[in-house]
């Protein structure tokens, strides 16, 4: 049941409904909507009071919203919106925290999809889950499903799908009127073992300033605040998890029956209050609207959205990363060894547990700036190892700790090794049909003990590939090592991940022509000091020459803003 009135006064908190201990901090000053910041002493949580009417919130919306915050504008929402953005790379994060854990058959439910990104996501690793979605903006709210079958209701109708195992709300807790109210709408469809995923802005962190304050957020919460606004919903909030900066993040179950809420104690109640107004000290200058305004009516909103999203790249790089992941320059690139490398291999293929490792040279890297597949191919894999020297010193000189660089071929090799001496057994596809056999004799020879699950040459064609899976599944295989170009490689063995329970893949581009004697390896000296590429281009120089020089530019092009801002502003 709701705790809200139909017009409520300004002195009734939206969160518990009491009127008293209600404290007026400050108007609200980016657009001066005629709205008042008001803390709750009961609840540790800020609103913005009144509401606005709805007309005046379309209007803001509509003319002014992405003004004020330009991260999303985009005069045609599209792929490349969405890589700027970098959507599915926070929503996968957000979805692999969470997937694992569901029944099989679960019923997933996100309030305020956007475009679809985190649904998209979890379909993507758990293709079971029935999924709905609650999402009032229609035009762009399938733009980053990739095909997930989801379901759309609106908020009214939520009791007519049946219980749910996750319901999701992802940057929409603090837009809600009535979010203890949501809450309890939301418990009546729940079982015990449902759970519910919360992030919001952490609206009073250190340094937190006026400008977070606006007409879109009506609800502003301390992570003491959020627990309890949880509570009141009807909700037992678990350990909180770590989640990108500036934000919480908290999940819950439904509360045993006869749940106590314990009352904001007095230290809880002066903190708060004092953050809030540490806050409004440092109020919002006309002259941001003015500038803003400006730059928009100059450049467009377009190009304005760009340059935010440009300005915000290390700061979404260092939100997806994680300490056993960096993102380098949009790319992912896990900081392992080798040998580490290989102990997870083995793990993978005793345990049958799956495990994709993918790699990053400096091909790639440029390639997924634009190429939403190849980007999810990599994001997907559970590892993404650095196989080029150049992302390896691009990623050093940013302070990245890459312990070395991991190579398809050396890694092949030590795989091998272990497969002969675990009595495992790889399938090898990739090549051509003779240098695959070739590749396959030579193998023998070097690993005599060594038990092929099977081999299959890289030219078929996608009505193949399905008799291709069908062989692919029938070998047993232990592992999967894939020799084809990019970025065919990496969309080939994801869709692989994802259809066939081969444990362990990988991908080691043209390594087989090197194992066969169709290419030679640079000098180990050479490969030490991170020149193997200079050899190739000796050896192929008609094909590699325009590929090294644009792609090596372009990397340039790239890292220099990055180590500039790194040197800049730390």
């Amino acid at each position: 049941m709701s705790l809200m009135r139909p017009n409520y006064g300004a002195a009734i908190c939206r969160f518990c409904g009491m009127t008293e201990d209600q404290h007026a901090i400050d108007r609200e000053q980016l657009l001066d909507s005629g709205q008042t910041l008001y803390c709750c002493g009961h609840c540790a949580s800020a609103y913005l009071c009144p509401d606005l009417p709805a007309t005046t919130l379309d209007h803001f919306y509509r003319e002014h919203y992405r003004q004020l915050f330009p991260f999303m504008a985009s005069d045609t929402p599209d792929e490349r919106l969405l890589l700027q953005m970098r959507s599915r790379e926070l929503a996968l994060h957000r979805a692999r925290r969470l997937a694992q854990s569901l029944p099989r058959n679960a019923r997933v439910l996100e309030i305020g999809s956007g475009h679809g990104a985190f649904l998209g996501s979890m379909h993507a690793l758990r293709d079971d889950l029935q999924l709905f979605a609650v999402e009032p903006g229609h035009a762009e709210r399938s733009l980053a499903l990739d095909g997930a079958p989801v379901r759309f209701i609106e908020l009214e109708q939520i009791d007519q799908v049946g219980t749910l195992d996750l319901i999701a709300l992802f940057h929409t807790f603090e837009h809600l009127v009535d979010p203890v109210g949501v809450l309890r709408q939301l418990a009546a469809v729940s079982t015990p073992e449902s759970r519910l995923a919360i992030e919001v802005p952490d609206a009073f962190i250190p340094g937190a300033t006026w400008t977070a304050v606006h007409p879109a957020h009506t609800c502003y919460f301390s992570a003491d605040g959020l627990q309890r606004v949880i509570r009141l919903g009807g909700w037992d909030p678990v350990a909180p998890t770590n989640c990108t900066a500036g934000n919480l993040y908290q999940e819950a179950r439904p509360a045993a029956e006869g749940s106590v809420i314990a009352p904001v104690t007095p230290a809880q109640r002066e903190a708060f209050l004092q953050q809030a107004r540490d806050a409004q000290r440092t109020p919002v200058s006309p002259i941001r609207r003015m500038r803003l305004k400006a730059l928009q009516s100059v450049l467009g909103a377009d190009r304005v959205g760009r340059l935010s999203r440009w300005r915000h790249e290390r700061a979404l790089d260092q939100a997806l990363s994680t300490p056993t992941q960096a993102i380098v320059l949009g790319a992912p690139v896990s900081l392992v060894t080798q040998e580490q490398v290989i102990q997870r291999a083995l793990d993978s293929m005793q345990t049958r547990q799956p495990l994709r490792l993918a790699d990053v040279n400096t091909a790639k890297l440029i390639d997924l700036q634009e190429d939403a597949q190849l980007r999810q191919a990599l994001f997907r894999a559970e590892l993404c190892v650095a196989d080029g020297m150049g992302v390896v010193w691009a990623a050093r000189s940013l302070g990245i700790p890459v312990p070395q660089r991991v190579t398809g071929i050396d890694t092949m090799h030590a795989l091998l090794q272990v497969c002969a001496t675990q009595g495992l057994r790889p399938y090898l596809l990739g090549a051509t049909p003779d240098v695959i056999e070739e590749t396959v004799r030579k193998l023998q020879h070097s690993y005599p003990t060594l038990q092929l699950a099977g081999w299959h040459h890289g030219y078929f064609n996608a009505e193949q590939e399905p008799q291709l899976f069908e062989t692919l599944r029938d070998s047993g295989a232990d592992c999967l090592i894939v020799g084809l170009p990019t970025p065919n490689q990496d969309l080939f063995l994801s869709r692989v991940q994802a259809r066939l329970d081969i444990p362990f893949l990988m991908g080691v581009g043209g390594s087989f022509d090197v194992l066969a004697g169709r290419l030679r390896r640079a000098p180990l000296w050479m490969q030490r000091a991170g020149c193997e590429w200079v050899f190739r281009l000796l050896q192929e120089p008609r094909r590699l020459l325009k590929r090294y020089v644009t792609s090596n530019s372009r990397l340039i092009m790239l890292w220099l803003p990055a180590w500039l801002a790194k040197r800049l502003f730390g």
